[in-house]
């Protein structure tokens, strides 16, 4: 019996893990082609996910559930972009390239 509740609560943790997947991007200034280190990342619908940029402008957003997504980029002086209708599968996640104008 023991075993069998551990063999339940793996499965049942490895299950609900499946279910998310990544947004990996590069942010960079429209004008200059720059990276923007430091930039804000954040998934509209749980804003407590969120990240930031890495020194050449790079990220990648854990934790996602699967299907439809909306992002929020935002960095100080410059306007924030959302990104609607991110498609996010368990087998690819979802990469891509934006740019942020400034204000």
């Amino acid at each position: 019996m023991k075993k069998l509740v551990i063999v339940c609560l793996l499965l049942v943790s490895w299950s609900s893990f499946a279910q998310t997947g990544v947004i990996r991007g590069t942010i960079t200034d429209k004008q200059s082609e720059k990276s923007i280190v430091g930039a804000t990342i954040e998934l509209v619908s749980d804003p407590s996910n969120s990240t930031n940029t890495d020194e050449r402008g790079n990220f990648e957003l854990l934790n996602v559930p699967l299907g439809r997504q909306t992002i929020r980029v935002s960095y100080l002086g410059y306007e924030s972009s959302t990104v609607p209708d991110i498609d996010v599968n368990r087998k690819r996640g979802y990469s891509f390239r934006s740019a942020n104008r400034k204000i």
